[in-house]
């Protein structure tokens, strides 16, 4: 651990900043492949159709940490039953799953939530209180590709990169996804701007489409991408990278 300070952001909260709580243990769970199989009749040889969409499925991951609660105000037992309140109604109130910072990695988050039941162990004066999230399988960037600051860049996972262009005719952008999974940008244009998907050029309204609105939608594979644009005006890309 990094030392008393150290802990974890949810719900808009820090678990020492906020509650002054001292995390003792922490352990992160990496997912398990989720292979999609096909038997044809009378065959031993199974069909994986696990990378049938260009990338690998996963199941959900687990965060475990485990806390240790003391009340320094009044020492009592009664204040330790109020400050476990506290934390209790932080952590179980968020809706759905939520973004979770860990100080280690503050580039990234997990997206979860404490599905399973708090569990507390009280002693005389304190008391440790373990919290499992399930997670979604990778985790996200905080800042979109492009847009980090050069100093923040890690040179080991992180990519310097345009994402906005200049549109003046036909021409061919090179977009690097450095996730590990599939990336659907937002694309903001001005002006009349063209894009080519699957073979098929598609105008652009101007303004920002997101990739939910589109019945084709853009998708950049993991790695280096050629993204094909005629018209004029500006294009951008907007996406956040995922990483295990």
């Amino acid at each position: 651990m990094q030392g008393i300070k150290y802990g974890i952001t949810y719900n808009g909260l820090h678990s020492y900043r906020d509650f002054g709580l001292t995390v003792t243990a922490k352990t992160v769970g990496f997912p398990e492949r989720t292979p999609v199989l096909l038997r044809p009749p009378y065959s031993n040889k199974p069909i994986d159709l696990s990378n049938l969409y260009g990338h690998t499925v996963f199941g959900d991951r687990a965060l475990k940490v485990e806390f240790l609660i003391r009340d320094f105000k009044t020492m009592t037992k009664q204040g330790l039953s109020d400050k476990l309140t506290l934390v209790a109604n932080w952590l179980e109130s968020s809706m759905g799953r939520t973004p979770l910072y860990d100080d280690v990695a503050p580039a990234y988050y997990y997206l979860g939530e404490p599905v399973t039941a708090l569990d507390w162990a009280e002693m005389r004066a304190h008391g440790r209180l373990t919290v499992e999230w399930t997670c979604n399988p990778y985790r996200v960037a905080k800042e979109a590709e492009g847009n980090q600051r050069w100093n923040d860049l890690n040179a080991d996972l992180d990519v310097a990169q345009d994402t906005q262009f200049t549109v003046a005719g036909p021409s061919t952008l090179m977009l690097i996804n450095a996730s590990s999974e599939l990336a659907q940008p937002s694309i903001t244009t001005t002006g009349t701007v063209t894009i080519n998907i699957n073979g098929t050029d598609i105008e652009l309204v101007e303004g920002t489409t997101v990739p939910i609105n589109q019945a084709y939608p853009l998708t950049l594979q993991a790695g280096v991408n050629f993204v094909t644009v005629g018209g004029t005006g500006t294009i951008s890309f907007t996406w956040y990278k995922e990483v295990l």
